[in-house]
């Protein structure tokens, strides 16, 4: 082999892999959801985190979630 066609296989080879991950990367991405979908199909817009991960926060000391206390009837 001539040191030109030793360059060019090496560029070729170069190539051939660069768009095998290319290729792969891109089905990868075309299959995942968009992140704005993913999360307003798990809750409600007007809720301000999945209730779940606050309550494993406060499980491990991290937050404190308000207490919701029923107040006493008012009488007008």
């Amino acid at each position: 082999m001539t040191r030109r066609r030793k360059i060019v296989y090496a560029a070729f080879l170069a190539a051939l892999l660069c768009a095998g991950i290319g290729g792969f990367a891109a089905r990868a991405w075309h299959g995942e959801a968009p992140w704005q979908a993913a999360v307003s199909a798990t809750r409600e817009p007007t809720q301000v985190a999945d209730p779940d991960y606050v309550q494993g926060l406060a499980k491990l000391g991290i937050v404190n979630p308000p207490v919701v206390r029923a107040s006493a009837p008012r009488s007008h």
